[in-house]
């Protein structure tokens, strides 16, 4: 499995263990949903639901080092550190409410089962706080519907072991002068 799906699972967990909801049940499943799959532009929901649509985007250009390598026990761990940008999108009659609340929970570790511990089994980190949540209208063919956006920076972590190729034998390696230093007269 690659990083997208890690986190994207990942993420779908602790949606569910900040809500408090069953990460099996159907109500988890239609609250909390993937943006932008099979094609769709944008999220249909029902406008009576509230719901949160979620997207993840390797960010570009900043600062973080992707691949890094060390040699130990005649090993290479490389490790890459995957800039994510986590955008979650609510709607619904509660979209504004359910942002704020996501948004003061996220940071909180209350040990086994949190939100934070969950991306943290993970191998995902908050990259600083998340955005505060910002609400706005959404034109929607004719008619206009309310969202909220909270926007969470992430890092994946990610350790792999390559075996290192060994040298066996270093071939001795002598140096020849020239010629011999001129005398003082």
């Amino acid at each position: 499995m690659g990083w997208y799906e890690t986190v994207k699972l990942a993420v779908y967990d602790m949606l569910c263990a900040t809500f408090g909801t069953d990460p099996e049940a159907q109500t988890s499943l239609d609250r909390f949903v993937p943006a932008y799959t099979d094609n769709i532009t944008t999220p249909q929901y029902n406008s009576n639901d509230n719901v949160c649509f979620y997207a993840l985007s390797e960010e570009q250009g900043t600062s973080v080092d992707y691949v890094s390598e060390k040699a130990e026990d005649g090993r290479i761990l490389i490790t890459s550190n995957i800039p994510i940008s986590l955008l979650l999108t609510f709607y619904g009659p509660r979209a504004h409410d359910d942002a704020e609340y996501f948004w003061s929970r996220a940071m909180v570790d209350n040990g086994v089962g949190s939100p934070r511990s969950i991306l943290r089994q993970n191998c995902i980190v908050y990259r600083g706080r998340p955005v505060r949540p910002v609400s706005a209208p959404e034109l929607e063919g004719t008619l206009w519907r309310y969202r909220c956006d909270v926007r969470v920076p992430l890092v994946y972590l990610n350790v792999d072991q390559v075996e290192a190729g060994m040298v066996e034998e270093v071939p001795e390696v002598t140096m020849a002068t020239t010629a011999d230093p001129p005398e003082d007269p």
